[in-house]
């Protein structure tokens, strides 16, 4: 859900619009608490809460974009 929400929420951003037409890559992260609310400091995101767990943020998708912050490169991927 939150790659579909993510790209309906940017899909007239122009980064959007080139990663459709040029990668359509997606890369799933695993994060701690602590890193999960250090993300919600970054732009350009969606977050996703689930009506099953009481409404609790569960994860967050961002906006594709050319240049990464640093902090994206040390969460660990999700397998």
């Amino acid at each position: 859900h939150a790659s579909l929400g993510t790209y309906l929420k940017f899909k007239d951003h122009e980064e959007t619009k080139e990663w459709l037409e040029t990668s359509f890559n997606k890369v799933t992260c695993k994060a701690n608490e602590k890193e999960f609310e250090q993300a919600k400091q970054m732009e350009d995101y969606l977050l996703v809460r689930e009506a099953k767990f009481n409404n609790e943020e569960i994860c967050i998708g961002f906006r594709p974009r050319k240049e990464w912050h640093k902090f994206f490169k040390y969460l660990r991927l999700y397998s």
